[in-house]
């Protein structure tokens, strides 16, 4: 069992379960090469991490994340 997708979004984004984050660290398989993901609203960026991860490991697309509210 790969337990680095856990360790990343528990540090970065407690809201994911283990489930979750190895779903967004292999979503990158399924773009084309020179496709784009888009995050609209990125909270702590542990999701963000975890698709340009997978984005990176692939050799897919870049990722873009756009986030309009500020954190404190």
């Amino acid at each position: 069992m790969n337990r680095q997708p856990l360790k990343i979004s528990k540090k970065l984004s407690p809201i994911l379960t283990k489930n979750e984050a190895e779903f967004l660290l292999n979503l990158p398989k399924i773009i084309p090469e020179q496709g784009v993901i888009v995050e609209i609203g990125s909270y702590k960026g542990g999701s963000a991490i975890l698709l340009a991860k997978g984005s990176r490991k692939n050799k897919k697309g870049k990722v873009y994340t756009i986030d309009s509210n500020i954190h404190n």
